[in-house]
């Protein structure tokens, strides 16, 4: 049986927290000299980006303020073209993007409740 929504969405705020766990005991000089540092960062941005792929139609649909398809390209960026990924992007991404993806998150598990 597939997950359903709220589940999708709950793997998403877990990869958040532990995106932001690493950031707020990291500087970026650290990111960019540890390689797999730079892959558990990845990884969890690989689960946002797949379980935003697997929420249905009809739940993305009914919240457009999110960028869902960013999210899934950005998976797919990380998965197949890995060779090719700005470690600098990645840490702005992870400073100003995914702060704002956990409050969106927080609110969107709300409805759940």
């Amino acid at each position: 049986m597939k997950p359903n929504n709220a589940a999708y969405i709950a793997h998403i705020r877990d990869a958040i927290e532990q995106i932001l766990l690493y950031a707020a005991h990291h500087t970026h000089d650290q990111y960019l000299q540890n390689s797999w540092d730079q892959a558990a960062v990845a990884r969890n941005l690989e689960i946002i980006g797949e379980a935003a792929t697997q929420l249905t139609a009809e739940y993305k649909n009914a919240h457009p303020a999110i960028p869902w398809r960013k999210l899934s390209d950005f998976r797919n960026v990380l998965t197949h073209e890995y060779f090719a990924v700005d470690s600098d992007l990645v840490w702005e991404i992870l400073q100003k993007d995914i702060p704002i993806l956990q409050e969106e998150v927080k609110q969107l598990l709300e409805e759940f409740r």
